[in-house]
């Protein structure tokens, strides 16, 4: 069992080890500014300015999905019309999914560009500090069956190992997912459809707690990507009916 300082210095080498290869064998530029930059896809001045600088929870936000809201006051338009939030008590994503923010999520799960992933973690760190309600244990939205034996990793998993390694939080794997369809495969009618096997359920960590009336109250639902919600809904409804009371959800980006 790793520990804390012997996770971080191995964390370490393979950044160092990234940094050198990426210097040898790439002339890479900075997504955003354009700028050459070396160590990862984006340089630190926009790493600074846009990425670990984002909006506060509830200030010029919709109170309901999190979205940046343009014009309207308190919900958006689309949470007035056709909610799909109902069992979160609150959503922080920090970004919107545009733009050269699109190549960089791609190239994190897509490309598989693990030297972002301790970036990432510090953008959920930054905002995880900033909720009201203080250092709770995380719930990280799991993957695909068999995700993990095929491609060998998962971009929630790595934020997770570094939130509980670096920062000290506590991971709580309270979930399963049922469904090995990919969430991007389907239009946005069959993502709200709730019809058939929901594709999230309890894992037996939860369904243990849950007996025993040890689930946390309060917790964070992690995800790197709200599209329409329905992930999230799903996921917090389970949550709740296994005895949780609050469900906080923190993203990287949210589609507008």
């Amino acid at each position: 069992m790793f520990t804390r300082p012997l996770f971080l210095a191995k964390e370490r080498v393979k950044q160092v080890a990234g940094t050198l290869c990426s210097a040898a064998f790439t002339d890479m530029h900075c997504i955003c500014c354009g700028a050459p930059c070396r160590e990862m896809p984006v340089c630190p001045s926009c790493v600074s300015h846009h990425l670990r600088t984002f909006a506060p929870p509830g200030r010029g936000r919709c109170s309901v999905c999190g979205r940046p809201l343009l014009g309207e006051r308190g919900t958006c338009t689309s949470c007035r019309s056709a909610p799909v939030l109902r069992s979160t008590d609150s959503v922080f994503p920090l970004h919107t999914y545009r733009l050269w923010k699109k190549e960089l999520l791609h190239a994190w799960k897509m490309g598989r560009d693990r030297r972002l992933s301790p970036l990432f973690a510090d953008m959920i760190a930054d905002a995880l500090a900033l909720l009201p309600a203080g250092k709770l244990p995380v719930v990280p939205v799991p993957p695909r069956p068999g995700k993990l034996f095929r491609e060998g990793w998962d971009q929630i998993e790595d934020l997770c190992t570094f939130l509980s390694f670096r920062y000290g939080y506590r991971v709580l794997r309270l979930l399963r997912r049922r469904s090995t369809e990919q969430q991007k495969r389907k239009n946005r009618a069959e993502r709200l459809d709730g019809c058939g096997i929901p594709p999230y359920g309890p894992s037996p960590l939860l369904l243990r707690l849950s007996a025993g009336g040890k689930v946390p109250e309060e917790l964070v639902l992690l995800d790197d990507v709200i599209t329409t919600g329905a992930t999230a809904e799903c996921c917090a409804s389970v949550l709740r009916r296994c005895g949780v009371r609050k469900v906080h959800v923190v993203s990287l980006f949210i589609v507008d």
